[in-house]
């Protein structure tokens, strides 16, 4: 009875128990509810909302939501600024208008963009993207491009085939690709009309704020330029854009934004009462048919600068051939 005298009794933080450890290999169920809850769920949250952003228009919505508040004024500010960073950097030279680029243009802007009812026509187009955002905000952006924009047509002497469009206005368009494609003055209207929408539906502006567009938000409402002004929040976007002017040269339109410039050079060409609609079409197939190798040997040197800034040339095509084919007789 005496053999477990000596025995020592262990204090009580000897005998208490391990601390429990979620990730134990005795604790499988457990295990598999701490890792759902630490690591599966927020990971599908995650991938979740990145999917909703970069899988649906919201962006595009923000994006015009933003520019909304953006004055048209500094439209003007941030196509010459980003002309003089091209012109810079590329020393783009005037080549002779054997074309009359210029006055085709101004064709198109005299008989729609100066004409009221016609230019209201072309704003409440299939095209205009958002509209009843401006209605909302009782805006009429459209009607204000009109009365701020500083129209300019010109080609340029460049080895690359390209036409390009900066805000505000400024349309330019490449001697190379005028001569490789010996275009009608149609299908010149066509080129210049497709130009004149990428600025009227305001793509560079639209491309360049997506580009860094929560970073451009946050510095906005913190926008401080340290002078007396107090910028609103879109004069403050419009000044960091501003300040990437130099990005608009080497931005790249969506397809989308080529849709919707295709649907805006019919819409300009219809209500010109000057040009075939169908334009569009021919100036694409063209433009196609270089890019398939049967425009000539050598052409793929050069296309580059287009098929850089002008994705997606035969699903296009189809889309205005389908457009065509709706139309009845009399509107044809």
């Amino acid at each position: 009875m005496y053999k477990n005298r000596n025995r020592r009794t262990p204090p009580p933080w000897e005998t208490r128990p391990p601390p429990f450890n979620p990730y134990g290999a005795n604790n499988n169920n457990i295990n598999y509810k701490v890792l759902l809850k630490t690591k599966i769920l927020p990971i599908l949250l995650i991938s979740s909302l990145l999917a909703v952003w970069f899988l649906t228009p919201i962006p595009d919505f923000v994006t015009s939501l933003i520019l909304l508040t953006v004055p048209i004024s500094s439209d003007v500010e941030l196509g010459l600024e980003s002309w003089t960073a091209i012109n810079q950097a590329k020393k783009y030279q005037s080549s002779y208008d054997y074309w009359n680029i210029e006055s085709i243009g101004y064709d198109l802007v005299n008989s729609v963009i100066n004409n009221k009812e016609r230019y209201r026509q072309f704003c409440k187009g299939p095209a205009s993207k958002f509209q009843f955002l401006q209605d909302l905000f009782i805006k009429d952006d459209c009607m204000e491009q009109a009365r701020q924009y500083n129209w300019s047509f010109t080609v340029i002497k460049s080895p690359e085939l390209n036409a390009f469009a900066l805000p505000g206005g400024i349309i330019r368009v490449t001697d190379t690709l005028l001569r490789t494609l010996n275009l009608s003055n149609g299908e010149i209207a066509a080129l210049l009309s497709h130009e004149m929408s990428h600025v009227l539906y305001r793509h560079g502006q639209s491309q360049l704020l997506k580009k860094n567009l929560i970073e451009t938000i946050v510095k906005a409402l913190f926008y401080d330029d340290h002078d007396e002004y107090n910028e609103s929040f879109g004069e403050a976007v419009g000044e960091l854009l501003y300040k990437s002017a130099s990005f608009l040269g080497q931005m790249r339109f969506s397809r989308q934004n080529e849709y919707e410039a295709d649907d805006g050079a019919w819409e300009l060409l219809a209500q010109s009462k000057l040009y075939n609609p169908k334009s569009v079409e021919y100036l694409l197939r063209k433009l196609h048919s270089l890019e398939s190798g049967k425009g000539g040997a050598g052409t793929s040197s050069y296309f580059a600068g287009w098929d850089r800034t002008h994705p997606g040339t035969v699903d296009r095509i189809k889309v205005l051939d389908e457009k065509w084919h709706g139309l009845s007789w009399s509107q044809q």
